[in-house]
């Protein structure tokens, strides 16, 4: 993506006036942060606020990986995500 586009991007996010911390701080079951430590568009400090208010966030971090973890690094996404959904009971 080119960068002035992520800028106008992020700047877009930073501007909502949502903020659902009352929310995510109620959170009982287990919720994964999944995050790309070189994402451009959603800066890692979003997903630090979101682990700072969660109680049940656990961080999963992925280095040299950009906005789509997903897409990037497959493999590991689906394995982290079947993780959580059978240690829920899904």
């Amino acid at each position: 993506m080119e960068h002035g586009r992520a800028i106008h991007v992020r700047g877009a996010l930073l501007s909502r006036e949502l903020d659902a911390s009352d929310i995510l701080a109620r959170v009982t079951v287990p919720v994964l942060v999944t995050h790309g430590q070189e994402d451009a568009i959603v800066l890692p400090s979003m997903a630090e606020h979101t682990l700072t208010v969660c109680p049940a966030a656990t961080a999963s971090w992925y280095p040299g990986v950009g906005h789509m973890p997903f897409w990037e690094a497959p493999d590991r996404f689906a394995r982290e995500l079947a993780g959580l959904a059978h240690s829920t009971g899904s």
